[in-house]
């Protein structure tokens, strides 16, 4: 069994996880926080006690609120806190996947792309409670939802995938984009933009057919 990481050592103010080898010489990989953080890439400031001063929800990527809550995707927590919107008091906060980098509410559903797991994680709004884990396209980044339909946008593929909001099942990908990251649907448009090409593009939310591109 590889070894459990059980100290932390400080480089240039930095933490750095002491990694433990099994019986045969082999390093156990780095693990940044046991209790939350799994991005390996990941380094911390070392506070007064010298303890990293990162928090478990740290980082927040992204923000959607539906009038009644507000929804905060953590990327370096792996969770989505929920926030009151009328006092902005924090609710609760839920484990999700890997790196979240999207997040969208219509009010019933809350939908969180989980960028190193490709998956998109449905959570109950009335009680955060997670509903289920659903495969997309490869680093699923933005994600809009109008009620209906939800849209995920997959970076790491170039492709959208259309999910039915009532099942969360899969009802198509959509290839042909370069990067996308932003994607905003109002129930009858889907527009997309994509990082690597500069562009904007829009596609009939009843079909998912592209009806324009704009450089």
């Amino acid at each position: 069994m590889i070894g459990t990481l059980e100290r932390e050592v400080s480089n240039r103010g930095y933490s750095l996880p002491e990694r433990t080898a099994d019986s045969v010489g082999r390093i156990a990989p780095v693990r940044w926080c046991a209790h939350c953080c799994s991005d390996q890439r990941r380094a911390s400031r070392v506070g007064g006690n010298g303890r990293p001063d990162h928090r478990c929800g740290s980082a927040p990527k992204a923000v959607s609120s539906d009038g009644t809550h507000v929804w905060v995707a953590n990327q370096g927590g792996n969770s989505v806190t929920e926030l009151d919107a009328s006092t902005g008091a924090v609710v609760q906060t839920i484990g999700v996947g890997t790196q979240p980098q999207g997040v969208s509410s219509d009010g019933t559903h809350v939908w969180v792309t989980n960028y190193s797991d490709n998956t998109v994680t449905e959570l109950d709004a009335s009680t955060g409670a997670v509903v289920q884990t659903i495969s997309v396209g490869y680093s699923p980044w933005g994600v809009s939802s109008d009620g209906t339909q939800v849209w995920v946008a997959n970076k790491g593929d170039g492709t959208v995938t259309e999910l039915d909001a009532s099942t969360g099942a899969v009802i198509q990908t959509i290839g042909g984009f370069n990067d996308p990251i932003g994607i905003s649907s109002d129930g009858t448009h889907v527009w997309v933009g994509s990082f690597g090409a500069n562009t904007v593009t829009e596609l009939d939310a009843s079909t998912g057919a592209v009806v324009q591109t704009t450089a």
